[in-house]
């Protein structure tokens, strides 16, 4: 082939040429070089360059491969769990162990003793027997009466604590209207003449609150009725509509939770009329 385009360019047999070239590359064109009518240049073929493959999976390689993974998963965590079963059984084998040598050392120890004990009563004389039993049973005796005792000391503290508590509840049941209810809890006493001055010192308390109270709601009603529209509202129950009068009754009849609502009014009004008396007289 080389020689034949040599030997059309020897002829200057251009067409040839062209034919020739169209032979081997196509329609691709020819250039000349300026300057040098006889010499041509024929461009080469571009390299072809390989399309890079991508390697493609189907699905049933994709879940074999999966199915591998967790092959591998299973196995390993099959062989830990048989791993762990192995030691849970050593260490099973050596607790029995243990304790079957703690039990036979325990035996053996019992056994020394009872032989021990068989041994030094064996050189014991029948006098020596004789006292060493009876102070054993004095031991016991003693013991025994000790638990009696304690016993009955426990039982005879019950009995007077209830006793204690049923005469509390007598005296609040026969005092209850006298006392405020929150002051119930006070009434407290080691024996029954503390309880009796614990009611006394609660039903006087009560009085005076009650007292104060009624003082000051009597007080604020007759200041009321010299005040202009325009002046602030004066009483215990100054912000409650349905207390416009409170009496020693009305407390008494109020429930705890009454009473609660409206305790730091009422105690505030009372130290307010007798501050040089106290809260409780």
């Amino acid at each position: 082939m080389d020689k034949l385009a040599i030997a059309l360019l020897q002829r200057g047999d251009i067409k040839g040429l062209l034919a020739l070239h169209r032979s081997i590359v196509g329609d691709a064109t020819m250039s000349t070089p300026v300057g040098d009518p006889t010499s041509i240049v024929i461009p080469t073929a571009p390299p072809v360059v390989a399309a890079p493959t991508v390697q493609m999976f189907t699905a049933e390689q994709v879940e074999a491969a999966r199915q591998q993974e967790k092959d591998k998963l299973y196995e390993r965590i099959e062989a830990e769990a048989t791993a762990r079963r192995k030691l849970e059984d050593q260490m099973g084998a050596f607790t029995t162990d243990l304790t079957a040598r703690q039990e036979s050392q325990a035996a053996a120890e019992l056994a020394a003793a009872n032989a021990s004990e068989e041994k030094r009563l064996a050189e014991l004389s029948f006098g020596q027997k004789l006292e060493e039993y009876q102070q054993q049973t004095l031991s016991q005796v003693q013991t025994l009466q000790q638990q009696l005792a304690e016993r009955d000391a426990i039982l005879a503290k019950e009995r007077q604590f209830n006793e204690l508590m049923a005469y509390r509840g007598q005296l609040l049941e026969q005092h209850g209207n006298d006392i405020l209810p929150e002051l119930r809890d006070l009434v407290a006493g080691n024996n029954e003449a503390e309880l009796d001055s614990a009611v006394s010192a609660m039903v006087s308390r009560s009085a005076s609150i009650l007292q104060q109270v009624a003082s000051a709601t009597q007080s604020a009603r007759q200041g009321a009725r010299g005040v202009g529209v325009t002046a602030p509202p004066v009483g215990p129950m100054d912000n409650n509509s349905g207390y416009e009068t409170v009496s020693a009754d009305d407390i008494r009849g109020m429930d705890m939770t009454t009473y609660a609502q409206n305790r730091g009014r009422l105690l505030g009004a009372a130290s307010q009329q007798q501050r040089d008396r106290g809260m409780f007289g």
